[in-house]
């Protein structure tokens, strides 16, 4: 289980076991690389020859709706 530093935060040990826990790779969709920056997507796809697959959620950012 991860180890928590003197000031209160994960260690980057502890955050890479607890990241590798939850987020197991159980759909093919789930592998895919993503970016946060929708120009950077773009840029990335036009260098490379893919589309841009888009996903908007509404909602409460907490849960889907």
């Amino acid at each position: 289980m991860p180890t928590r530093t003197d000031a209160g935060g994960i260690t980057n040990k502890g955050f890479d076991e607890l990241h590798k826990e939850l987020s197991s790779a159980r759909e093919p969709w789930q592998n895919l690389p993503w970016q946060l920056s929708l120009v950077q997507a773009c840029s990335e796809a036009a260098k490379e020859n893919k589309p841009v697959y888009m996903l908007c959620r509404s909602g409460h950012p907490l849960g889907c709706v």
